[in-house]
Order: structure tokens, then sequence, then C-alpha cells
């Protein structure tokens, strides 16, 4: 396999009109080799950086990658132009043929994030930020082939938001209007990377010469045009799950004018040639920000993109930004022609087989099976048309398939999206998840169970889950089960937390001195559920609240009063469990089943918004009410107050708990609210 790779690249080197007189160079790199003179000919002498051989090559030659990362240990070089400084693994300034020997799969360029937050930037970018590959102007006619450009990002610090402040994995810098740098890449992958403009490739001057080939764009992002791509050409290309960039709590935000509006473009901008390529998934339009004169757009594949919500993580579905801004068609038309371009436009995800595991062929019935043009596949460059993304013969005959693949699967696989945060580490059926932007994990056929976990970092505490835009309140130990929508649908999962966080102990707790820290509890839950209006914890340690408590307008005492005034969600853990954690009303003494004007009742939430406040882990147990048959004479557990009707709403919720010898003369129990996985007896 890597000899064909290989004397692929050498016939291609041949070609160039820049040769000079001798013959061409091979060249080899190893992350385990060394830099020195007299090494770099053979395979068992490579040097390690790839640096090093760009120094030591002349035009036309060609570099080897054997497997392996190259990384932080190849240090960087800083490459100075108007208006631009920025640190690049790879700095090519001569037209050269790069591949990776073993492939995309095996051979990566890493650059990096910066992990410092800063106020005006989003996660990721800053001075400490290095982009995978710069090719400058003199290098046309370089060829990058076999190669995964992972994790590249950009400064954007003195930018000012220019065309080289993009491409955190490729950036062909083309200074000249006058010019159009000649530049190929195939069969690559660009993973996580990120820039101002195309996260993950640009070309500076939108040249139809920079050319993506069998290439996959998977969880790139930019702040404006182009969230992979701006500019140039794609063949045979996969867009998947690409979008704006998000600041460290995982906000969708633009600051400041140099940062763009971030919000309109799409994952890939200003295209030349998009020819068989397919587009899911994206956190935006598919294409956005072309020139209807000049864009020719043909047999594409468009499915599930759109607005996603960083809260909820819904999204609304979008193919092309507006027809009459960039000339460019609206989505939800099967087919159409306009323009010069043929669009096979689709909004369903089941179009496509699995996007979560990297499996991107049509399902059976696709809409876009045979519904391309052949006539339009002589807008590929004739060395790149006999194969589709994964390398398999091209239908020549009068079927061509829209999109990157000309496979067909068996049923369409489900899928789990977890969202955005950077406040913790997920697991999924036990396994943990590297996420920076967003993962997807995928399943056969029909949907079967699934085991969620999100363990929030020092410092946050996990508030609730949304599953599909749903509120899904968590088990004691941050987790949830739950069943995709079905097959070839995605669920995405996101996660609520918040960094207030207080504690209650009946046993060595103080309402008078405490401040609810972990070092100062409060004595009783009713203080601790007051501490502020936004969502907030409170971690509640074992032992009987069996003190403290007011009244809600009813005449009668409750234990714990979730107020009114709360804006945002509560959640209180009774960290030990319901065998040792108890929340104890009182009978009235003065009558014979215990309701009365000395009765107390355990819970009433006054706050009216629904999923208000949730009680976990808790034995509720010898709540009582008034003595009144009246509707406040309810609810001896868990009360939840409807102040502008008859009957309550779900403000408040019990999860996990034991409620017990409980009495109302209506809902003796619970009046109103929810109760999940709970036990009722006596």
């Amino acid at each position: 396999m890597h000899d064909h790779r290989i004397l692929r690249a050498c016939l291609a080197a041949l070609a160039l009109s820049v040769l000079p007189a001798t013959a061409a160079n091979t060249w080899f790199v190893s992350p385990g080799g060394t830099d020195s003179a007299g090494r770099g000919t053979a395979e068992s002498t490579p040097f390690r950086t790839i640096q090093y051989a760009v120094n030591a090559a002349t035009a036309g030659d060609t570099i080897v990658l054997l497997p392996g990362d190259y990384g932080a240990d190849q240090g960087t070089t800083t490459t100075t132009v108007s208006g631009n400084s920025s640190a690049n693994r790879v700095v090519i300034d001569k037209p050269l043929t790069v591949i990776g020997r073993d492939g995309r799969d095996k051979t990566r360029i890493v650059g990096a994030w910066d992990t410092t937050e800063y106020a005006d930037l989003p996660w990721g970018f800053g001075p400490n930020a290095v982009r995978c590959v710069w090719i400058a102007n003199a290098a046309s006619g370089t060829r990058l082939e076999g190669i995964t450009f992972q994790d590249g990002s950009v400064p954007i610090w003195n930018t000012q938001g220019n065309d080289i402040g993009g491409g955190g994995g490729v950036v062909v810098y083309d200074p000249s209007s006058a010019s159009d740098v000649s530049v190929a890449v195939v069969d690559c992958a660009f993973i996580e990377c990120q820039g101002f403009n195309g996260g993950g490739l640009v070309s500076q001057r939108q040249a139809a010469n920079v050319k993506a080939v069998r290439c996959l764009f998977k969880r790139c992002r930019s702040s404006k045009f182009g969230t992979a791509m701006r500019g140039g050409s794609a063949y045979n290309c996969v867009f998947d799950d690409n979008g704006r960039t998000r600041f460290k709590n995982g906000e969708q935000k633009v600051v400041g004018a140099q940062m763009g509006n971030g919000g309109t473009e799409g994952a890939m901008s200003y295209p030349q040639y998009v020819v068989n390529c397919t587009f899911v998934n994206n956190d935006n339009y598919a294409i956005g920000n072309a020139n209807a004169s000049s864009m020719k757009i043909y047999n594409c594949v468009f499915a599930n993109n759109g607005f996603v919500s960083a809260a909820t993580g819904a999204k609304t579905a979008r193919a092309f930004s507006t027809a009459a801004a960039y000339g460019n068609c609206v989505s939800d038309i099967s087919t159409i022609t306009a323009n010069n371009c043929k669009y096979a436009v689709f909004t369903e995800s089941s179009e496509v087989y699995s996007p979560y595991d990297g499996d991107y062929r049509l399902i059976p019935g696709a809409s876009s099976l045979t519904a391309g043009n052949t006539t339009w596949l002589k807008n590929i460059p004739e060395e790149f048309r006999a194969v589709d993304f994964n390398g398999n013969p091209r239908t020549t005959d009068d079927v061509v398939y829209c999109g990157a693949m000309q496979a067909v699967a068996d049923a369409a696989a489900s899928g789990v999206a977890i969202g955005y945060t950077a406040d913790g580490d997920w697991y999924l059926d036990g396994e943990k998840l590297e996420i920076r932007t967003r993962t997807w994990k995928a399943e056969e056929g029909w949907p079967k169970p699934r085991h969620v976990k999100f363990v929030p970092v020092d410092g946050k505490a996990l508030v609730r889950f949304s599953i599909g835009g749903s509120t899904v309140w968590p088990l004691r130990d941050d987790s949830a089960w739950f069943t995709s929508s079905k097959a070839g649908q995605v669920q995405t999962v996101a996660a609520t937390t918040t960094s207030n966080i207080f504690y209650a102990d009946p046993v060595n707790g103080s309402d008078d001195t405490g401040d609810g820290s972990e070092a100062n509890p409060y004595r009783t839950l009713n203080k601790a559920v007051k501490k502020t209006t936004a969502s907030f914890v409170v971690r509640a340690k074992a032992g009987d609240y069996n003190e403290g408590g007011e009244n809600v307008g009813d005449d009668i005492t409750t234990r714990v009063v979730v107020p009114k005034a709360l804006e945002g969600t509560l959640r209180v853990i009774a960290v030990d469990g319901p065998e040792s954690t108890f929340i104890s009303g009182a009978s009235d003494s003065a009558t014979d089943n215990g309701t009365g004007a000395n009765a107390v009742r355990c819970i009433a939430v006054v706050s009216t918004n629904a999923y208000r406040a949730a009680f976990q882990g808790f034995t509720l147990r010898d709540g009582r009410t008034g003595p009144n048959s009246n509707v406040p004479s309810q609810g001896a557990a868990l009360y939840n107050v409807n102040e502008n009707a008859t009957s309550s709403i779900g403000t408040g919720v019990l999860l996990d708990c034991v409620v017990t010898n409980c009495s109302g003369n209506r809902a003796g129990c619970i009046a109103g609210g929810n109760a999940y996985r709970c036990k009722f007896y006596d």
C-alpha cells in the first residue's frame, strides 16, 4: 500500500513545472529519527522533524512521513507577514510533496490549542496556539497526502480577522490578488482544527487551484467564514460536525468586530468547485458566502445541517445561507438547478448511514441514490475522478450517487451526541470520552439503552441533563440511562453545571455562623435552599433535618420551603442516601390523625416554573398537613404551591427518595410535582 503512495507522490513531483534539472530526491522523517547531516535519505535513517526535512529539500522533492505523531516535540516555526505572526509546526516555502506513508489514520501533524482562558477570545485561541502547516506562495505546486492535521489553532491576536489568521490545519498564503497558488491536499483529515476563517483549510485568495480531495473535515471551528474550509475547491470530501467557535463554558458568542458575526456562515465558505461532497451534522449552514456567478456545486448531499442551541442541543435545519444575500439556494428543496449549481438538498440524518462513527455511506432508499449527474464529474480534475472518498472505483456508466461515496449501507445507525462542555468528563457506557467540542457515538440497527455519566471538575456540580432537548434528572452518581430516538437519528446530551455549591449538616451545621461552605455548613435545609436565586446545588450530609421551617400560607409549618424568588434550578442531594438522611415533618398531637394547626409538612416548592427544584436521595417521613379540607391542606411530603390555579404544577421533583408515614386531607404524600424512582409505604 505504501509503495503505491510513494510511487504516486514521485510521479506528482516529476510533473512540477518548477523542477530543477537534477532528479528529485526522496526524504524520510520519523518521530523517532535524528536531525543531522547525512541522514534522511532512507527509511532506516530518517530525520526527526518535518521542518528539518523541508529545509534540507529542494523544489520538487518528496518527503515521506513514517507513522506517528508530529507534535510539540517537533518545535514551531514562526511566520511573520503583514498583520500576522503565527506559530506553525511546519512552514513549506518551496514546492514539495509531503506524504504519510501509511495514510491519514496513522500519521498526524498535531498543532496546539492555547489552554489559557481569555475573556475576549474563544477557547483555544491565543498567543500559545500552534497551526499545523503554513504553505507560502513560493510553494505553489505542493501536494500533501495521507496526513491528519489535528488540533491546529491560531493566535487571532493582532490579525484583525484577516484570512491568514485562519486555517488551523493548513493555510495557503497568497499575498497577490493576481497570483493563483496551486496546492493539492489529498486523502487527508482535518480534525478539531480552528481559525478565524476556515477552521481546517484556508485558501487566502479563495483560489480554485487550492484543492481538497477525498478529505475529511470533522469538528473544525471558525469564528466567521467557513467553519471547515474557506475558498478553494473540494472534491469527494466529507464535512461532518463543523461549527462555530465557543468559549470554554460552551457559550456560542462573538466578541468584538474582529471576531466577525460567526453565525451565518457555512462549513465551507466562498467555494469555487464543490463536487460529490457530503455535508452532514454541521452546526450552521452547509455552504455560506458564495458568489453565485463563480461557484459550481454539483452532486452533493446535505444532511442534518443547521443551527444548534448550546443550551438545549436543539437544531434548526439549514442547508444554505440566504439566497438574497449570497445567491445560494435555500434549504428544503430536494433538487434544484440554479446559478450554475446542481444541489441535492436533504435535511434528514437518515440519508447517511452513521456519521457518528465515520461511516458516510448512503442507506437504501436515500433520495440521493442515482441522483447525481455523470456530466458534472468533469469538474473534478482528471487525476482524481476515478475513485470516491473511500478509494473505491467511481461508477462510470449512467448512474452516479450524490455525495462523497458510491456505496450503499444497510439500515441506518442511530447515534449519541455529547454536548459542548469544558466543565468535566463524559462517560458513555463506561468509556471515557475525549471531548473538546462534540463527540458522536453510534450503535448499529435499532436503538438500545445507553448509560451516560458526567463527572464535573473540582468546584463544579451537575444540576441536570438535557437529552434530545428534554429535561432529565440524573441518578445520584450523576449518570442517566436513556434510549436514542430511533435508528438513523441522533440524540444530543448536554449537561447543566453550576459553581454555586452549598452544604447542610443537621448534626454539625450552624444557622447562626455558617456560610454554607463544606467547612461551615448550615444546620437546616430551609436556610440552604434560600442561598441564591441562581441555579445551585445543595449537598446534604447524613442526619435528621427535623428543625426549622416556615408557613406557605396554609397556617402550618413546612420544614423546607423553596422560595418563589428562585430563578434558576435547584438540586438538593442527600450525599449518603435515604438510609441515613431524613426530612421529618410532625403530627399535631391534639388530633387523632395528626393533621392540624401544629402539623409540619416536609417540603413545599413555591417557585412557579416547571422542573424548578429536585430533592434526591432523602427519606421524607411523618409529614402532616393542616386540619381543613381545602386545597392547601395537601401534600404532606411535597406540596407544589401554585398561586394562580386550583391544581399544582410540576415545579418540585422527588428523585430516588423514600416517602413514609405521611398524611394529608388531600394527596397524602404529593400534591402536584413529579416523583421518579421513589418508594412509598405506610
